[in-house]
Formats: C-alpha cells, structure tokens, sequence
C-alpha cells in the first residue's frame, strides 16, 4: 500500500460522503481518491461535486 504521507503529501480521511465533502471545502484539496461505494452519497458524485468546486 502507497503511503502518501511517507511521500510529503498531506492526506485527509473521511468517514462518509459528508465529512469529505467538509473537508474538501476546508481544505486546499489537490487530488480525491475515493471509494465508489461510500455511505450517503456515491464516490462518483462526490468526484463531481470536487470537480466543480475547482
């Protein structure tokens, strides 16, 4: 498994689609890898809500 905080990167974790989304929006957020399945919203849907809030 790639540990991108072993690489410099900052990484966030998030237990639903709600709490990515807080986060997403608090941060400055570069690149989501997400889950497609996630509880409340579909990981695609939540890809689209990031690629409209860039």
């Amino acid at each position: 498994m790639l540990e991108f905080s072993k690489l410099w990167y900052e990484t966030l974790s998030a237990i639903n689609s709600e709490d990515a989304t807080s986060k997403i929006n608090a941060e400055r957020v570069r690149i989501v890898i997400t889950d497609m399945k996630i509880p409340k919203v579909a990981g695609l849907d939540l890809l689209k809500s990031f690629l409209r809030s860039v």
